[in-house]
């Protein structure tokens, strides 16, 4: 066995702000042995500095500064030079709950002998800290401290939430993709079809905080995306992961319609290339989600919904009736980002609860429904998170009685919106 434990990968690129915090839940982790491996992946912020105070306390850090690639080339950087048994990746913004978090994974992995093994995540918005992911909830068998089949599992995210046998990785070069969006679902799907079984832990390892910052998707980060939703396919179809499939297709599809719809079939050759190459893997298969291939005619409907739901929101937010604003989550941030300064008659943003704490969201204070009852008949409510949520709220509006309510299909607004 390695003298090194467990390598904890870190790729930073202007996070100072939050490094400190993170680094600190790194380094009092109770697990002895590890290394923390650091990239700066160019920062022009004081990252450096606080790189140079943490290197004269912690004999284990290494660092590495490189002009800035990307957050893959970095974390696969910080692969090469791991001497860890295992290693983690950690992002620069978040951190470790407790103290124990790496020794829980650790443990379980030895005492299970399996390759990976993945724990609970956290999600910190604000100070209020929830639940982000729980043992079972990405397993058709809803498994908790077992040993899940990879065949069984669907969950296409969180590569921070698990421990990697690290010869695995190394060994079958297993790396993350170069682009700057969804450049870590092949790395994850991968090291989960070579592995064929990992341990899930119902354990709290991992706190993520739930950045809003809207970020402008333009024509080449899209493209980005979908090359790096395209290369997942190849690996999910290659390891024979039909429920992963199953589970992310037709949301993935319905996540980037938007955007995508705005450039692909419109004269931009590239984009129908790919495209094209994402329909053909799909057929490849037989597999087909329910909404089918991405074709012309499903993009020319995009068109028309996206413009229909852009007339309405231009009419709501040129008109004189109070609004309140319901969900304070990324549709609503996206929402705001476009359209604030034209949201003179937005009262404020509505929560079904905010746990006893309040906060503002650009500007806008935001508060249980309740505080809103003085517009009930006078307010139009926005219900902006789809899904089971989006019947929730509606649920609860009628039953508070408020008059006037309408759901905003977020699938069809995009940052160009506004």
């Amino acid at each position: 066995m390695s003298a090194c434990t467990v390598s904890v990968i870190i790729a930073t690129y202007n996070t100072a702000a939050y490094l400190e915090e993170c680094l600190d839940s790194v380094f009092g982790q109770t697990l002895r042995g590890m290394e923390v491996v650091l990239i700066d992946d160019g920062s022009t912020d004081d990252t450096q500095s606080i790189i140079q105070r943490y290197k004269q306390k912690h004999d284990n850090l290494v660092t590495r500064y490189q002009e800035n690639q990307g957050v893959g080339p970095a974390r696969n950087y910080g692969i090469t030079l791991a001497n860890g048994e295992y290693m983690v990746f950690m992002d620069p913004d978040d951190k470790y709950p407790c103290e124990d978090c790496l020794e829980r994974l650790y443990l379980a992995t030895k005492e299970h002998d399996v390759l990976i093994c993945g724990g609970n995540v956290l999600t910190n918005n604000n100070g209020v800290v929830g639940s982000g992911y729980r043992a079972g909830e990405g397993d058709v068998l809803h498994s908790q401290n077992q040993i899940i089949d990879v065949k069984n599992y669907f969950y296409l995210y969180g590569h921070t939430r698990f421990l990697f046998q690290t010869e695995l990785i190394k060994g079958n070069d297993i790396r993350f993709a170069s682009y700057r969006r969804y450049e870590d679902q092949v790395f994850t799907v991968k090291a989960l079809g070579m592995a064929g079984a990992f341990y899930e832990l119902d354990y709290s390892i991992y706190e993520y905080r739930v950045n809003y910052k809207q970020v402008k998707i333009n024509a080449d980060l899209c493209m980005e995306i979908l090359r790096g939703f395209r290369d997942t396919l190849k690996v999910i179809f290659k390891y024979d992961l039909r429920r992963m499939f199953e589970k992310n297709y037709d949301s993935f599809v319905r996540q980037y319609m938007p955007y995508i719809r705005q450039y692909a079939f419109c004269g931009n050759e590239e984009f129908d290339k790919v495209v094209q190459e994402v329909n053909e893997v799909v057929e490849h298969t037989g597999w087909r989600g329910k909404d089918g291939l991405i074709t012309q005619k499903r993009m020319l409907e995009y068109r028309d919904k996206a413009a229909a739901t852009k007339e309405k929101l231009d009419e709501v937010f040129g008109s004189e009736k109070t609004v309140i604003l319901y969900g304070a989550g990324a549709n609503t941030k996206k929402l705001i980002s476009c359209y604030k300064h034209r949201m003179k008659n937005v009262a404020g943003i509505a929560v079904s609860k905010a746990n006893g704490t309040a906060f503002e969201m650009e500007g806008f204070a935001v508060k249980e429904i309740e505080g809103y009852d003085s517009y009930k008949t006078s307010a139009l409510v926005l219900i902006t998170p789809g899904g089971r949520m989006k019947d929730e709220i509606i649920k609860t509006l009628a039953e508070k009685q408020f008059v006037n309510y309408e759901w905003i299909d977020m699938r069809f607004f995009c940052a160009d919106m506004g």
